[in-house]
């Protein structure tokens, strides 16, 4: 009777074994961080980070940035904390579910509250209410500090759209001096620069300032006084940039040449620098 009972025992911890292996926990794609301003429903901002790296943010109220931003960190940062929820039990055993917390669900300390939404196979579903445990409120905390050099999340973003608003200021007035090499300081002193102007491509940095004398400096050729209006910045990392805007150039003969512009700047170690401009004439 007893051995009966022992096989009866390993048959069926076999069996549990191979249900194991056929349904593993299911992988973490994707996680977002639904962030409130209170324990109840009063959202302030989102932010969904992906296996791949990317960072999705969405202000919803009560922050400086409003509405979607996106931006990246490394692949192996994000991987590691959804590997962590995952091996922290916050994925569960079947593979088309995940678990709930295990009933220990304190709320933040500063009186704040997490959602957390876990995706897997495309499929998204919301694992613990709108409170977190311990062990998660730290993998949110973690989450968090991975993506904090952001502008979105450090709320920097004012400082670097100021710096780019300073060379764009500096080569208005090094234009309005027909100084073309300090304009030129503006842009990525590199021969991958590029400049693209109708149907032409400009690369490197010596051609682009060599087409803008042959443009404005020969022949006795006027500069014109230069303004730039209607400046969007959109920062894309915390060392990209995307910024459009419209040039004129006002000319001793009342002439007034325009257009619009579109430039993407880069953080080098010499400071924020134009490495790709588009400009066309109206």
């Amino acid at each position: 009777m007893k051995t009966r009972a022992i096989h009866a025992f390993f048959s069926i911890l076999s069996l549990l074994l191979s249900a194991a292996a056929q349904n593993p926990a299911p992988s973490i794609d994707a996680v977002t961080f639904v962030h409130g301003s209170c324990a109840t429903d009063c959202p302030v901002f989102t932010l969904r980070m992906e296996r791949s790296g990317l960072v999705h943010y969405d202000g919803k109220g009560f922050v400086k940035v409003y509405g979607p931003k996106s931006w990246s960190i490394p692949e192996p940062v994000a991987e590691a904390i959804l590997k962590r929820l995952r091996s922290g039990g916050f994925a569960g055993g079947r593979p088309d579910r995940f678990l709930t917390d295990r009933g220990a669900c304190d709320q933040a300390s500063d009186g704040t509250a997490a959602t957390v939404v876990l995706q897997s196979n495309g499929r998204e579903e919301m694992p613990i209410p709108a409170c977190y445990n311990q062990a998660l409120g730290k993998i949110v905390r973690d989450a968090e500090a991975a993506s904090q050099a952001s502008i979105y999340t450090a709320g920097h973003d004012a400082d670097r759209e100021a710096a780019i608003r300073a060379v764009l200021d500096a080569q208005v007035v090094a234009w309005n001096q027909a100084d073309i090499e300090g304009f030129m300081r503006g842009y990525w002193m590199s021969g991958d620069l590029t400049f693209f102007s109708g149907a032409t491509e400009t690369k490197g940095w010596k051609e682009t300032l060599e087409r803008y004398r042959r443009s404005y400096k020969t022949g006795g050729k006027e500069m014109g006084q230069l303004t730039f209006d209607g400046l969007r910045v959109e920062m894309l990392s915390t060392d990209a940039a995307f910024v459009r805007g419209t040039w004129k150039l006002t000319m001793p003969d009342g002439k007034t040449p325009h257009g619009l512009f579109t430039l993407i700047f880069r953080k080098m170690p010499d400071g924020w620098r134009i490495i790709h401009d588009s400009t066309g004439a109206a």
